[in-house]
C-alpha cells in the first residue's frame, strides 16, 4: 500500500498534490496497488484501506460510507476468483473518477486564488504603517508635590544659590 503519511505523497511546483502520480505512478500508485490483489478480499481489503485513507478528512464521513459501499459491491470480500479481473476494472474505474474529482478541485482552487490574488499565488509582503510615536503621559500630581516640597525644604535651610527663593 502506498505510504499513509499523506505528507510524503507526490506534489506539484505550485505545491498542490500530484493527483496522477499518486494515482497512475506505474510503482507506487494506487491504482497500481489496488490491480496487484490476488484475490477478491485482497481487493476488496486494500479498496477499503485506501478509501479511509484518501477521505481521511474531519467532514468525510458521509464519503467514506459511499465509497465503502460502492467497492464491497464492486468487488465483494467473498467474490469469486474468476471474477477478479472484472472487479479489478470498476474498481480503477472508480479509483480514476476519485482522481479526475481530485484534479478538478486543485483546478477550481487555483484559479480562485488567481483570481483573488491578481495572477500570482504569492502575493507581496504588505507594508504596515510604523506604530504612531507614544506621548509621554503628563507626571502625576504627586510629582509635582515632591517638587514643591524639595524646594520649600532647600529653602528652609538656606540653600546657597537659592537665596531668591523665599516662601
Amino acid at each position: 500500500m502506498a505510504d499513509s503519511d499523506q505528507t510524503s505523497w507526490a506534489q506539484k511546483p505550485d505545491g498542490t498534490r500530484d493527483w496522477e502520480a499518486i494515482f497512475e505512478d506505474p510503482q507506487r500508485g494506487l491504482v497500481t496497488l489496488a490491480n496487484k490483489a490476488e484475490t477478491p478480499a485482497q481487493l476488496n481489503e486494500t479498496m477499503i484501506t485506501m478509501v479511509k485513507m484518501l477521505f481521511g478528512r474531519r467532514g468525510d464521513a458521509a464519503n467514506i460510507e459511499k465509497f465503502t459501499a460502492l467497492v464491497t459491491e464492486m468487488a465483494p470480500a467473498d467474490g469469486e476468483a474468476k471474477q477478479l479481473d472484472k472487479m479489478k476494472s470498476h474498481i480503477s474505474r472508480l479509483m480514476r473518477e476519485i482522481k479526475d474529482e481530485r484534479e478538478r478541485k486543485v483546478a477550481e482552487y487555483l484559479s480562485a486564488n488567481k483570481a483573488k490574488k491578481g495572477g500570482d499565488r504569492r502575493a507581496p509582503p504588505t507594508r504596515r504603517r510604523p506604530p504612531a510615536a507614544k506621548k509621554a503621559p503628563p507626571p502625576p500630581k504627586s510629582t509635582w508635590r515632591t517638587v514643591f516640597a524639595v524646594w520649600a525644604i532647600l529653602a528652609s535651610l538656606g540653600a546657597g544659590g537659592l537665596g531668591y527663593l523665599h516662601l
